[in-house]
C-alpha cells in the first residue's frame, strides 16, 4: 500500500511543479505550430518523426535550437510568406536582418496564407505506395533523363512525395488529365527543364493510354513542332526548346556555353507563332540568364544595332526583363489559354553542408547525396539563397501578369541533390547535378501542372 499511497500524494505536486515550469520557460511561446510547418524537409509516413534511416539524423535534421524562434529575428508575424514576394532587392529587414540573409528563412508562411503554399512542404517518404512508373515500364524516356535504365541501382530517391500540410495537392491521374485535355493542346517550352517536365508527363500519360510520337506542322500551320499524341482523346503535347523564350541567335551551337544575341523586347515566334492554337501553355527559363559571362551574353533592342542595356553583376534584372517581355506579349494577344510557368530549379555543384555530415570547408556534389538532405544543411547556405533569390525574382514579375499559374518548385528542388542525374546520363559523359532523373522529382512538377488544368477557375 505504501507505493500506492506515495504515488497519490506527489503526484498533484507533480503536476504543479511542471505547470510552473512551463510557464516560466521562455520559449514555450516562441514556437507556433506555423513556425514548425517546415521545420522538417523529410518525414516519413512508416513514423511521425525523422529517424536515421529516413536520411535526416537528429543532428542534420531539425531541432527547436534550429527551427525560427523569436529569438533567431524573425516570428510568424515577421516572416515573409509566397503571397508577400519580398526579395532582397526590395531591402526588407526584420530585427536587423536584411531579406537576402533570411530568403530561405522567410519562405515560412504567415498564419492565414495559402494552405497550398509550395515553400511549406516538406518531402515525404512513401516506400509502401506503389511507384507511379519506372525507366523500364516507360519506354518513351529519353535516354538522357532515364537514370534506372543507365545503370543507377539504389532507387530510394523515387521514394518521396512532397507533401503539404493542410493543402490537397492532388496526385497526376492520367485518366483525368487526359479527359480534361480531350481534343486539346498543351505546349511546352523553354530550356531543358521544360524537357524534363516533358518526359515526366509523357511517361504518366502513358501509363494509361498509347502515345504516338509527334513531329510536323501543327494544325498545317508550316511551324515545326515535336512532341507526342493521344489518338484516342485527340490530345496533343508538343515541346519547343526555346532556352531564353525570347529572339536569340547563337554564334555557334545552340548551347548554354555559346556566345549568344538576345532581343530583350521580342519573343521568339518559334513558339510564339503557335500560342493561337493551344489551350495551355508550360514555360520554362532562367539558367540561361543566369549562368554565363559577360561576354557570352549580347542583349539588344530591336530598334538598335548595338547594346541598348549595360551588363549588371546581377544578371536577374535582365531575366526579369525578359519575363516582362513576355508576359507583356501574352496580354497583347488577350490569351484565352492558361499560361503557367515553372520556377528556376535547383543545382547542386559544390554546395555546402551543415551539421554533423560537413566536413570543415567542403564542397559536395550530387555524386555524394543518395537521400534528401535536411532544413539544416540548407537554410542561409550561400547556393539556397542564391537560387531562391532568383525564384523571387521571376515571381515578381509573374505576380502582376494576368493569369499567369506559377509552378513553384524552387525550393522543394533545394533538398533534392540525390536525384539528379549524376553520372547516369548516358552518352553525355561527366556527372550532371543540374537535370533530374525520370521518373523522379519532375512528376512533381507533373503534379503542379495536372492540379491547374483540372482547376482552371480556381487556385491550389
Amino acid at each position: 500500500m505504501a507505493p500506492r499511497l506515495l504515488s497519490a500524494t506527489l503526484l498533484p505536486m507533480l503536476l504543479s511543479v511542471t505547470l510552473l515550469l512551463l510557464q516560466a520557460s521562455p520559449s514555450s511561446a516562441a514556437i507556433s505550430p506555423a513556425d514548425l510547418t517546415m521545420s522538417e524537409s523529410v518525414t516519413d509516413t512508416a513514423s511521425s518523426g525523422v529517424t536515421t534511416a529516413d536520411g535526416v539524423s537528429t543532428a542534420d535534421g531539425v531541432s527547436t535550437a534550429d527551427g525560427v524562434t523569436t529569438a533567431d529575428g524573425v516570428s510568424t508575424a515577421d516572416g515573409v510568406s509566397t503571397a508577400d514576394g519580398v526579395t532582397a532587392a526590395d531591402g526588407v529587414t526584420t530585427s536587423g536582418v536584411t531579406a537576402a540573409d533570411r530568403v530561405i528563412t522567410a519562405a515560412r508562411p504567415k498564419a492565414g496564407a495559402s494552405r497550398c503554399n509550395m515553400n511549406a512542404g516538406r518531402w515525404v517518404r512513401t516506400r509502401w505506395q506503389p511507384r507511379r512508373y519506372t525507366g523500364v515500364s516507360c519506354k518513351s524516356i529519353d535516354s538522357t533523363y532515364n537514370c534506372e535504365n543507365n545503370g543507377r541501382k539504389n532507387l530510394k530517391y523515387l521514394d518521396y512525395e512532397w507533401r503539404i500540410p493542410g493543402c490537397n495537392l492532388k496526385r497526376f491521374d492520367p485518366s483525368s488529365f487526359l479527359a480534361v485535355l480531350r481534343n486539346k493542346v498543351l505546349m511546352i517550352v523553354g530550356d531543358s527543364y521544360a524537357l524534363n517536365l516533358h518526359a515526366s508527363l509523357r511517361c504518366l500519360v502513358e501509363s494509361v493510354a498509347v502515345t504516338q510520337n509527334f513531329n510536323g506542322s501543327l494544325f498545317k500551320t508550316g511551324i515545326p513542332a515535336r512532341g507526342f499524341r493521344v489518338p484516342s482523346h485527340n490530345t496533343t503535347i508538343i515541346r519547343i526548346a526555346s532556352a531564353f523564350l525570347l529572339y536569340g541567335e547563337p554564334d555557334g551551337e545552340r548551347s548554354v556555353k555559346s556566345t549568344w544575341t538576345v532581343w530583350l523586347d521580342r519573343v521568339n515566334p518559334e513558339w510564339a507563332d503557335l500560342l493561337p492554337f493551344t489551350d495551355y501553355v508550360v514555360m520554362s527559363t532562367g539558367y540561361w540568364y543566369t549562368s554565363a559571362r559577360e561576354e557570352k551574353r549580347h542583349y539588344l533592342l530591336s530598334d538598335n544595332n548595338s547594346s541598348q542595356l549595360a551588363w549588371t553583376p546581377d544578371q536577374r534584372t535582365t531575366m526579369q526583363t525578359a519575363l516582362t517581355t513576355l508576359t507583356n506579349h501574352f496580354s497583347s494577344i488577350k490569351y484565352s489559354g492558361l499560361p503557367m510557368f515553372l520556377t528556376y530549379t535547383s543545382s547542386h555543384y559544390g554546395f555546402e553542408l551543415a551539421g554533423s555530415e560537413a566536413a570543415r570547408g567542403a564542397q559536395y556534389n550530387c555524386t555524394d547525396a543518395w537521400r534528401p538532405i535536411g532544413w539544416r544543411q540548407v537554410d542561409r547556405r550561400e547556393w539556397a539563397v542564391s537560387d531562391m533569390t532568383t525564384r523571387n525574382a521571376q515571381v515578381q514579375i509573374l505576380r502582376k501578369a494576368r493569369n499567369f499559374k506559377i509552378l513553384d518548385i524552387t525550393y522543394a528542388t533545394l533538398f533534392r541533390p540525390d536525384a539528379h542525374l549524376k553520372n547516369f546520363n548516358k552518352g553525355d559523359g561527366g556527372f550532371d547535378c543540374a537535370h533530374w532523373c525520370v521518373p523522379g522529382v519532375p512528376d512533381m512538377w507533373s503534379d503542379l501542372v495536372y492540379n491547374y488544368v483540372t482547376n482552371h477557375a480556381g487556385r491550389l
